[in-house]
């Protein structure tokens, strides 16, 4: 298997979207109350291309021979300085996801990288 990593165009958005079924899927079950289950509006298409336009955010696509197998989607959060701190930026990761056949082989590991 040969696994890459690169930022996401806005071709990839349905694949995305698909991909997102399976993190939505664990985080609705890990909080039913908060999360919904997966479905057409978790994270559609639209939305996904919306992200890859926003200045802040940041989305990786991770492919094995080709074929999109999970992503990652952080948001940079750029803090102004204040009285008590200096200015500065961190990374925020909202989404980490990886087909679960493709699990355990470095995926994750490769889209945190």
């Amino acid at each position: 298997m040969t696994c890459s990593v690169r930022p996401a165009v806005p071709a990839d958005a349905d694949a995305i979207e698909l991909l997102n079924a399976d993190v939505q899927a664990l985080h609705a079950e890990a909080l039913p109350t908060l999360f919904k289950p997966p479905g057409a509006t978790a994270l559609p298409a639209d939305e996904v291309r919306a992200l890859l336009r926003a200045p802040d955010a940041r989305v990786l696509l991770a492919e094995a021979d080709g074929v999109p197998v999970g992503y990652a989607y952080v948001e940079i959060r750029r803090r102004p300085e204040n009285g008590f701190r200096f200015a500065n930026d961190a990374v925020y990761l909202h989404h980490l996801s990886v087909r679960p056949a493709e699990q355990r082989r470095g995926i994750g590991r490769a889209l945190m990288v």
